[in-house]
């Protein structure tokens, strides 16, 4: 890590914070809760439109966004209105997902230019020579 990186400062109760937001992104129905509720706010009856997901479901994954404070929450008679509050999450998933492209164009390259994984049919995962490429 650099000298003067921004991360030696942080105490353990900072990194337990930044270690749960993490983990409430790594549920792929709190994802798609996100990225329904967008940069605009929707009621429960929408999420689950947009999702697929159940109600209980959404209800859940709802709840653990608000705890963690990437959503918020707003009544307003009987429905209850949803809204991102961290619009740092969006950027945090466009830097994941331009990671996961690279890397998945690395394999993709990797596999249709090996001519012994082409010969074979296999993919570079599949391929015993090349089971242990790392991930770029």
């Amino acid at each position: 890590m650099p000298k003067n990186c921004s991360f030696q400062n942080l105490t353990g109760e900072a990194i337990g914070l930044m270690a749960a937001k993490f983990r409430a992104l790594g549920e792929v129905s709190r994802l798609k809760l996100i990225f329904a509720a967008g940069n605009c706010e929707k009621n429960v009856t929408e999420l689950i439109a947009d999702t697929g997901l159940s109600q209980a479901n959404v209800s859940k994954h709802l709840q653990i966004l608000t705890d963690i404070g990437i959503l918020a929450r707003r009544k307003k008679g009987i429905y209850v209105f949803y809204s991102m509050t961290d619009s740092s999450v969006f950027k945090l998933c466009e830097v994941g997902n331009a990671s996961l492209r690279k890397r998945l164009s690395g394999q993709v390259n990797f596999s249709t230019n090996n001519p012994c994984c082409k010969a074979r049919g296999d993919s570079s995962r599949d391929c015993p020579g090349h089971r242990s490429k790392p991930f770029n």
